[in-house]
């Protein structure tokens, strides 16, 4: 939000690109870990601004701008990680029924797919 605010847009270049990697992870793992409905993320602005509007005043501007990029980035991103999970789930189905055992490692191409395209970490 005060990046946002501050006139910051997610984007694939910059500090864009770092507030893209910071709001995607946020929305991975509010829905892998907090069990959290999509679209939550964006709710959170209002209590950002509760509670830090007053050391960053600029928060309180272009409020309904900000909600609406975080709203836009978290459903953009929520698509491409599900599109991904499935390529996810198609591999690791493949590395089953090839016989792979724990530990195997899993191809380079599609990790490689999978952070590129889908925003996956490499770590995940």
């Amino acid at each position: 939000s005060i990046a946002l605010s501050d006139g910051a847009v997610p984007d694939g270049k910059g500090r864009g690109s770092v507030l893209r990697l910071i709001l995607r992870r946020a929305c991975r793992y509010g829905r892998r870990f907090l069990d959290a409905p999509d679209g939550f993320f964006v709710k959170l602005v209002d209590s950002v601004v509760e509670s830090m509007g007053d050391a960053f005043p600029g928060l309180h501007q272009n409020l309904d701008d900000v909600k609406a990029c975080i709203a836009e980035e978290e459903k953009q991103f929520l698509k491409t990680l599900d599109r991904g999970a499935e390529l996810f789930e198609k591999e690791c189905d493949k590395l089953k029924k090839g016989g792979a055992i724990v530990g195997s490692e899993f191809p380079t191409e599609t990790a490689f797919k999978l952070a590129t395209t889908y925003g996956f970490a490499l770590e995940l």
